[in-house]
């Protein structure tokens, strides 16, 4: 019986940035003690290269949709989006069975986790915190 924990990381991947962020960190994981998932729309072979992670495919936003509705100002999610998010995150945690979920700009993550009952912790960029020194 394996005690390694099991991580599922998901990514928005609106950028590459998210996609990066959580890859470095599951990178710095010991690989005896940990059982690392990974979900995201698109699994990059320069970012991917070398690693052992599970992958799932998840639908994420199309990043060039994405720059085109924060550059006019308007939200980047619909309801309806989000409730897809949501389906498809629980039905992913359901089938992982994580100890953890750590997500990166995918804002429906922590509500799928909790319905689940499963732990999240969440990336942020600390320089869209009003608190944070520039």
């Amino acid at each position: 019986m394996s005690t390694k924990k099991r991580l599922l990381f998901v990514a928005e991947n609106v950028t590459l940035a998210q996609v990066v962020r959580l890859v470095t960190l599951a990178r710095g994981l010991p690989r005896d003690s940990y059982d690392v998932h990974f979900a995201c729309s698109e699994f990059p072979a320069l970012v991917f290269a070398a690693t052992h992670f599970t992958q799932h495919r998840i639908d994420t936003l199309a990043p060039e949709l994405a720059a085109k509705a924060l550059q006019a100002g308007r939200r980047l999610y619909e309801k309806s989006t989000l409730l897809r998010y949501v389906g498809a995150e629980t039905r992913l945690i359901d089938a992982v069975r994580p100890d953890l979920v750590i997500g990166d700009f995918r804002l429906s993550l922590s509500t799928s986790a909790e319905l689940r009952g499963v732990p999240s912790a969440v990336l942020t960029n600390s320089y869209w915190s009003p608190f944070a020194r520039r």
